[in-house]
């Protein structure tokens, strides 16, 4: 009976010991797509909670384990960035204790689109005890992995095949005939007034040859097919890159 209230015990305080720390984005109130990037690097030993405020509360908050680089998506806007830090984790309101320390940065920061495709946000740098903050861009890139952008290039047609130079007839021989004496006796007169068929041949009239040129048809080859539309960095499976 004690071995069996001894597992009983050992399995009811499993749920106690489990680390009830929350990580990554906790909520988002803003209403907005969050599209840019906040990048915060803090040293081992503490965590963090952060919150964006825009002026009338905050409209998102995460939760960082420290010494993990960490890069959150926020929405667009200008948002004062308020980090707490502390070891003991007691929720949203009692943040960590008594020993909750809070990191004060210069100013409100600014998040937005920048030039064609650049989402521009921060990167906060809190190792070392300082803070420092600076510019922090994402570009947008082509997703190479993905089998749609292997796009071929468009396919140009061939020129058209001109057929050759049409030979000139070539000037057809005469066929002359003679007559050979005959087997029976022709008729003394002869076939043409005034041309004797015994004494001269008889040639077999055909007309003049003409020259007659072949036209030049061009002879297409066949048609290429349709180039199709390159697929929007959606469909291609953009992604995005850190750019100065």
């Amino acid at each position: 009976m004690c071995r069996l209230l001894l597992i009983l015990a050992l399995f009811c305080a499993v749920p106690a010991a489990a680390d009830p720390r929350p990580e990554g984005l906790m909520w988002n109130r803003s209403g907005k797509p969050l599209t840019l990037p906040l990048q915060i690097l803090s040293d081992p030993g503490e965590d963090l909670y952060v919150t964006l405020d825009e002026g009338a509360g905050p409209v998102l908050a995460a939760y960082i384990r420290g010494g993990k680089p960490f890069r959150l998506l926020v929405p667009p806007g200008r948002f004062a960035v308020a980090i707490t830090a502390g070891r003991d984790w007691q929720g949203e309101d009692g943040l960590f204790g008594s020993a909750t320390r809070h990191v004060a940065l210069p100013g409100a920061l600014d998040f937005g689109i920048e030039g064609v495709g650049r989402r521009s946000g921060h990167l906060v740098d809190l190792r070392g005890g300082s803070v420092a903050v600076r510019d922090f861009g994402l570009c947008r890139g082509a997703d190479l992995s993905s089998p749609l952008t292997e796009a071929k290039p468009p396919r140009v047609a061939p020129p058209v095949r001109m057929p050759p130079e049409p030979k000139t007839l070539a000037e057809p021989r005469r066929v002359e005939r003679r007559l050979s004496p005959p087997d029976q006796a022709l008729p003394n007169r002869p076939l043409v007034p005034g041309i004797d068929p015994q004494t001269r041949p008889f040639a077999r009239p055909f007309p003049e040859p003409s020259r007659i040129p072949i036209p030049r048809v061009a002879i297409p080859d066949r048609p290429a097919p349709p180039v199709r539309a390159r697929p929007s960095a959606a469909q291609a499976g953009a992604h995005w890159t850190v750019c100065d």
